[in-house]
């Protein structure tokens, strides 16, 4: 059975049992992918004869070993990918080997003595706080002000957003319609995560929901730190 087939019913394993997100399964898929092909151009690099029965089937479990890891992780640092995205793809392989030897394909995990890089952490990038207030004033629907004013002076999720009813806004309003009324509506109904991106893509190419988030979290410490008070 080669390693192609064993995956894909790891990847069921983690819809199905695990649950795991649509696009961590695709994550998940993609990432394999480029390992099967450092796999496929290692065996080519490694003989001259021509393939013989069963070579064209794809690389099989006496592929997955300890050293073809460590190859594999000598490789990626050749190619100068991101600490984070090595870190990434070697805990995939370390849950597919530990799935291999749960479901018994395997009697050791070939992933024991690897050595995994410390995440990479970055600090993320923020807005200019009179930029902010530019962005939130600017804004002349309504609406989108204030999703606008939410995420920048509440730091409110994008999520949170979203799932703000009427009656997190006021008692009194919700008398017409409901305290579960959605707060922001679109004419489809609640506010789905496209029009959260799209009315940060329209008031900037690079400006994301969540950067928002960051910039408010800056504004406080920086506030807290400079002994400046809030104004409303």
């Amino acid at each position: 059975m080669t390693l192609a087939t064993l995956h894909a019913r790891f990847l069921q394993h983690c819809a199905v049992e695990k649950r795991l997100r649509p696009m961590t399964i695709k994550s998940y898929r993609s990432d394999f992918g480029l390992f099967l092909q450092f796999l496929r151009r290692r065996r080519r690099s490694r003989t001259l004869s021509p393939p013989g029965r069963g070579q064209g089937e794809g690389p099989g479990l006496r592929s997955l070993t300890t050293a073809v890891i460590r190859d594999y992780q000598a490789h990626m640092a050749t190619r100068r990918w991101s600490v984070n995205t090595v870190r990434r793809r070697l805990v995939e392989l370390n849950r597919f080997a530990g799935w291999l030897v749960e479901r018994r394909y395997l009697q050791r995990c070939p992933t024991i003595g690897i050595s995994v890089p410390r995440r990479e952490r970055r600090l993320p990038r923020v807005l200019d706080w009179s930029q902010v207030e530019q962005i939130v004033a600017g804004e002349r629907k309504p609406r989108d002000r204030a999703i606008l004013a939410l995420l920048a002076y509440g730091g409110l999720r994008r999520g949170e957003v979203m799932a703000a009813d009427v009656g997190d806004y006021s008692r009194e309003a919700p008398r017409p319609h409901g305290a579960r009324h959605p707060l922001f509506v679109s004419w489809r109904g609640r506010i789905t995560k496209q029009v959260m991106v799209l009315l940060c893509k329209r008031v900037s190419r690079r400006l994301h929901p969540h950067l928002f988030r960051h910039t408010f979290a800056t504004e406080m410490l920086n506030r807290s730190a400079g002994g400046r008070r809030w104004s409303c």
